[in-house]
């Protein structure tokens, strides 16, 4: 949903309406209730991204009840209100725990000094003799790697034989509860939702009745309110000193103020089921809205235009900024009775930021359904159900570049409304992406996923600059994670 640069980095995920809903449900979370109150819990329930019977509103995070019937696509399955998984890849995935064993080729450990080798410590039956420097390498340190080997054998001490060299010690475990090195939370917060950067802050957005919109520095510090009683406040961008964000409720709308806070200003109000997936390039602002239409309107303020619009009856999933084009995923056209969508109709496309030339498909013929998407400076990454998806600028050929139904990433397929990840972002050399409890990378190339981060309660959204990717958390707050 994230591109890499700065001004792109807040293209949002619109958990709160579900760009296929009608009249009060969610977008990622599947429900009337969404992902609830108490920590932004993913639930279960009729809404989401595809679901045209149920409403466009932000979840009931009042009461955090779960709705009923099918979850809609971008929905969690079936989750509790506290943000426990039960479906969507919070499966627990073993190997993350502290003991440091490895998961997918990466060794979640390290910290502690493992390769100590206890090798030629001996005193080689010396009652006087020096003790071996072999094994004293802390080879174990980084990564969890195994120690060196360890150094030449000491020398005989008065009556004992020389020890021998050591040979090497064993990788240490994971002290982490989060990761190694433990991921560190510079914005405490609870139902973080929203997140964006620029050069020197992180700006995310609580999602509440009366939500905020805070910024923090990047590695912790001072928090900051920059907006306040906010009606749901879910997605966020920033832009030249300009923060924006979407509202849901009765009135769905796009906001901005400045970053440093002040007067807080409407730009847009959205129709159909509201508004979403916010980005800025510091010009323009770009969002949806209507279920299947890309909208820009002036930073400044003015009338908002249609970049694109349609086919009718599909409904656009995610939207992300990069280098003056906008890249969506279409997740395909309902039959005429709204029960199924039509074989072959999804698909990923792009627009100038102008709207001329116009719209043009990048892949087609692709199967519902269709999640988030993401772009750096080559690809344009997206997922469905089962895997990672990768092809170029211009579209053409694409290959998948990870598997989401196979350990680490999810031992059980979740339901086809629901998406095994909230959120992807890349970096040109990685993809980091998260299931609602961990984050995972794999490289741009494709390969297995390595677990980087575990064990969060719920996690939102993704953003990423050259020294970390951050994230929120329903309960944490805002998580910076070193790469």
């Amino acid at each position: 949903m994230a591109s890499l640069g700065l001004h792109a980095l807040g293209a949002c995920s619109n958990a709160n309406q579900g760009l296929e809903s009608g009249a009060g449900a969610a977008g990622r979370s599947s429900g009337n209730a969404g992902r609830s109150s108490g920590n932004a819990g993913h639930s279960s329930g009729n809404a989401g991204r595809d679901n045209p019977t149920a409403g466009a509103g932000a979840p009931d995070v009042a009461s955090g009840a779960a709705g009923t019937g099918d979850a809609g696509e971008g929905g969690s399955g079936a989750e509790d209100a506290s943000g426990g998984s039960t479906s969507t890849g919070g499966t627990s995935v073993a190997g993350h725990t502290a003991a440091g064993a490895s998961v997918g080729g990466h060794t979640a450990a390290g910290a502690s000094a493992g390769g100590a080798s206890a090798g030629g410590a001996s005193a080689g039956g010396a009652s006087a003799g020096n003790a071996s420097e072999g094994g004293s390498a802390a080879g174990g340190a980084s990564a969890g790697g195994a120690g060196g080997a360890g150094a030449v054998a000491s020398t005989a001490g008065s009556g004992g034989a020389p020890a021998a060299a050591g040979t090497g010690g064993q990788a240490g475990a994971c002290a982490g509860v989060h990761g190694c090195p433990e991921p560190i939370v510079v914005g405490p917060s609870s139902k973080a939702w929203g997140i964006a950067l620029d050069q020197s802050f992180v700006y995310w957005t609580t999602l509440e009745l009366a939500g905020t919109v805070r910024r923090a520095p990047l590695d912790g510090g001072l928090v900051q309110t920059i907006a306040s009683d906010e009606t749901q406040p879910f997605d966020i961008a920033v832009a030249d000193g300009i923060v924006f964000w979407c509202t849901a409720g009765t009135v769905s709308q796009v906001m901005k103020a400045p970053t440093a806070g002040g007067m807080k200003e409407i730009l847009a109000t959205g129709t159909g089921n509201g508004v979403g997936r916010v980005s800025s390039d510091g010009t323009q602002v770009y969002y949806l809205t209507n279920y299947n239409v890309v909208m820009s309107v002036p930073s400044a303020g003015g009338t908002p235009v249609s970049l694109s619009a349609g086919p009718t009856r599909s409904n656009i999933t995610d939207l992300a900024l990069s280098a003056g084009q906008l890249y969506w995923a279409n997740s395909g056209v309902w039959n005429t009775a709204y029960t199924l969508k039509e074989p072959g109709t999804a698909g990923i496309a792009r627009v100038s930021v102008t709207g001329t030339p116009k719209p043009s498909s990048l892949v087609t013929q692709l199967d519902y359904p269709q999640f988030s998407i993401a772009v750096d400076d080559a690809h344009v990454f997206w997922n469905d159900q089962k895997a990672i998806y990768r092809t170029g600028l211009l579209g053409g050929s694409y290959s998948p570049i990870a598997s989401l139904i196979i350990s680490p990433v999810s031992a059980v397929l979740p339901t086809i409304h629901a998406s095994p990840i909230v959120d992807l972002v890349s970096d040109s050399s990685h993809l980091y992406f998260a299931d609602s409890h961990n984050v995972y990378r794999v490289a741009v190339s494709g390969g297995t996923p390595e677990l980087v981060s575990w064990g969060w309660s719920g996690i939102q959204q993704l953003a990423v600059n050259a020294n970390a990717v951050y994230f929120t958390d329903g309960v944490a707050g805002v998580v910076k994670l070193a790469k």
